[in-house]
């Protein structure tokens, strides 16, 4: 575990990276110290080739309900005073562009800036006690942590703007039928589902995970013929490792394969 005082940083030896939005007795709402330490935790993933994937989630009761305006307005007077958290605002963009696949795993209230953090990850599973809101209009601001840019391409956008303009709460099974997370876990077995995803995420070959998460990056943003180019350019790459030769020799064989990420 990590030195940090807001969040948890821990890496096994399977390569499962997790960090810990840590503030349980402010259900971990998002402050400057928070936010420089998820930054400082996302760059030590990126430095780091033995992690495989990153799994995101909250302490206690709740995942990430945003930014703690009760702490701020204690701090600051009437008004949350949130511009020390303005150069922090590309942490979505570095949890969307981080090179190991993330998992949100959404184990209470994820609302505001933790909501974002969600929708920036590559893939979301929820506890049966999860509670989602965008939660921008309900404090009289319009948002911010790239939601309405990242929303859309994942529930459309018709319902995206649903759950902003609405700003209304919903649950884990709305949120499955929206498309947002990928399933639903009774709080008992929540730990053992994220657990078991990670780990077959982190068994895959690691080299090639890593070209596919750039694949989806890549997919977003140029145009079709480009990006197949892009797309054989690392097929042919990946081919030479010993990781491919394992997987077609494993493939063969009939056997689990043994991925090293050469």
């Amino acid at each position: 575990m990590s030195d940090y005082s807001s969040i948890l940083f821990d890496a096994d030896a399977d390569g499962v990276a997790t960090i810990t939005f840590n503030r349980p007795g402010h259900f971990n709402g998002l402050n400057v110290t928070m936010a420089s330490e998820l930054g400082d935790a996302l760059a030590r993933v990126t430095a780091r080739p033995d992690i495989r994937v990153l799994v995101l989630t909250g302490s206690g009761r709740a995942f990430c309900p945003g930014a703690d305006v009760i702490g701020f307005n204690a701090e600051g007077g009437p008004l949350p005073d949130l511009s020390p958290l303005a150069s922090d605002i590309s942490l979505p963009v570095r949890l969307y562009q981080l090179p190991v696949p993330t998992i949100a795993a959404i184990n209470g209230a994820c609302a505001g800036a933790g909501f974002g953090f969600a929708c920036a990850c590559d893939l979301r599973i929820a506890a049966r006690s999860a509670i989602f809101r965008s939660a921008f209009l309900g404090v009289g601001v319009a948002g911010d942590m790239g939601v309405p840019w990242l929303l859309p391409r994942l529930v459309g956008e018709a319902t995206a703007k649903q759950i902003s303009y609405t700003d209304d709460k919903f649950g884990p099974e709305q949120a499955l039928g929206y498309g947002l997370i990928q399933s639903v876990h009774d709080d008992a077995e929540f730990p053992a589902a994220v657990s078991d995803l990670a780990r077959r995420m982190a068994a895959k070959p690691p080299l090639a995970m890593r070209a596919m998460k750039r694949h989806y990056l890549a997919a977003a943003n140029v145009d079709f013929p480009t990006f197949t180019d892009l797309e054989l350019q690392r097929h042919y790459h990946l081919m030479a490792t010993t990781d491919a030769r394992e997987g077609f020799a494993a493939f063969s064989e009939r056997r689990v394969p043994r991925f090293t990420g050469e």
